[in-house]
């Protein structure tokens, strides 16, 4: 059996570790666990100290069985990473990667030595004006520099590296439907992601530099909890779990409050996007990631938008097993 590569993604406050399986339309998760960050070891996605993260990620992996992992593909999530949409005219695939890195610098005004440059393909069209729009990304080899070195600690070979936007959307294009011009937002603390597909096109991308982190810290403090970590509170504010303790420590006005910010950029990018794409308008919200059943996020969401609103974990697509 060939060995397993997991999925990890660093945040400042949690670790994700999972196991991505897709079949066909299916995608299917399996020994999916979080873990807190340690402290002062992740500062906007850049490792700080990979040898206490490693150590940690090492336990971590051992406890949750999957200590004979010796691969890893690591989803980054930093705004140290610089992305821009680029059109490219029409030319065969291989000459694409070229193409990008040749213009290059009129995409990241910085000294591109210290970069390193990728990119994904969003859409090809072919013909007498056919083009080819591409997503490019500059990363700091430093960052980059930063996971080899997380990976090494933690006894794993790095597999892949990738932007938290473009695996996002590697993962999406399968699991939006055909025609359905859908919303996806990936509900972090600190940073979030906005994605806009229309069937299997990723139309457009947006990140926040914050995410839904104010009520999880308004409640800890409220409740006391502030000495229990970060995912005690963040498990006691999830509305879907069984340690939901949150609407009895906050009011439902501080909790429209502390997710105010949040809910109103989601509807100005929304309002952004149906007026410049007058042909496409969003017909749903999908909401995703670590916070996104935190307690009254979906019905506030629903409530300014107007728009359907769910969870990535209720598409008949999209498969969890905890095996």
């Amino acid at each position: 059996m060939a060995a397993k590569t997991i999925q990890i993604e660093v945040c400042d406050q949690i670790t994700k570790v999972c196991h991505v399986e897709k079949k066909g339309k299916k995608v299917r998760v399996s020994d999916a666990f979080a873990f807190q960050t340690p402290e002062g070891s992740v500062q906007e996605g850049v490792i700080a100290n990979p040898a206490v993260l490693g150590a940690e990620l090492r336990d971590q992996l051992a406890s949750h069985g999957l200590g004979d992992a010796k691969s890893a593909a690591f989803t980054i999530t930093s705004n140290k990473i610089a992305v821009r949409e680029a059109r490219l005219p029409y030319m065969k695939p291989k000459l694409v990667g070229a193409a990008v890195h040749t213009n290059a610098q009129d995409y990241f005004p910085v000294d591109l030595q210290s970069y390193g440059i990728s990119y994904s393909v969003l859409e090809t069209v072919s013909g007498p004006d056919g083009f080819v729009r591409v997503m490019a990304y500059a990363a700091p080899i430093s960052l980059l520099d930063g996971y080899a070195q997380l990976a090494a600690e933690a006894g794993l070979s790095v597999k892949a590296l990738d932007c938290s936007g473009n695996g996002q959307y590697q993962l999406l294009r399968g699991v939006n439907a055909k025609g359905e011009a859908s919303l996806y937002v990936d509900v972090g603390s600190g940073s979030s992601v906005i994605s806009f597909l229309f069937g299997d096109k990723l139309i457009m991308q947006r990140a926040f530099a914050f995410g839904a982190d104010d009520l999880v810290t308004h409640y800890a403090s409220a409740a006391g909890r502030e000495d229990a970590g970060y995912l005690t509170a963040l498990r006691e504010t999830d509305a879907a779990g069984p340690d939901f303790a949150a609407d009895k420590v906050l009011s439902p006005d501080e909790i429209a409050n502390d997710l105010n910010r949040f809910v109103s950029g989601i509807v100005r990018t929304i309002d952004f996007f149906n007026s410049s794409r007058g042909d496409i308008a969003a017909s749903r919200v999908v909401l995703m990631g670590t916070l996104r059943h935190i307690v009254g996020l979906r019905e506030q969401i629903a409530d300014a938008t107007g728009l359907e609103t769910s969870f990535l974990d209720e598409l008949p697509e999209f498969g969890v097993f905890t095996a």
